[in-house]
């Protein structure tokens, strides 16, 4: 039995060094917080950070040259969906509010990083506009879900 794949060679290859420098940037965005909340691994950040800057160099340097920035690159949430469940799935999710909840979700997570990046850095303008839109976030999230119970 033979597997074929759409994918180049080149193609496989970018996206194992795109997938490796993003899993590196998460894992140490994750132990930073850790860490600032007093637990983590303080020993590992500056494992993670050399790391890290070799990993997302290795992606800038493998990107494909199309005049965009590799950490500049977001392959989106509907993308993922897809590879997930097709586009009938997708049709779907948007009409039960599925995806609705989702984005409103990963809303909630990053409104909740510009809240804390702010208040370590004591910028307070920065932090009441992170704090308005995880509320409003929030609230997004809450109507999706009541929408989607109600069907």
């Amino acid at each position: 039995m033979k597997l074929v794949s759409d994918q180049s060679d080149d193609d496989i290859a970018y996206n194992r060094i795109k997938s490796d420098a993003q899993y590196k940037l998460d894992a140490l965005a994750a132990n930073m917080l850790r860490v600032l909340a007093g637990a983590g691994r303080p020993e590992s950040l500056l494992t993670e950070l050399w790391e890290t800057a070799i990993a997302t160099s290795d992606w800038a340097l493998a990107a494909p040259k199309n005049g965009e920035y590799a950490l500049a690159e977001f392959s989106g949430w509907e993308n993922n969906l897809r590879a997930i469940g097709g586009e009938e799935d997708l049709r779907r999710w948007y009409r039960d509010g599925t995806y609705e909840a989702s984005c409103a979700k990963d809303d909630i997570c990053r409104e909740a990083m510009r809240v804390v990046a702010g208040r370590l850095l004591g910028q307070r303008t920065q932090v009441a506009n992170a704090e308005n839109k995880l509320h409003d976030a929030i609230q997004r999230r809450r109507r999706a879900l009541e929408e989607n119970r109600a069907r």
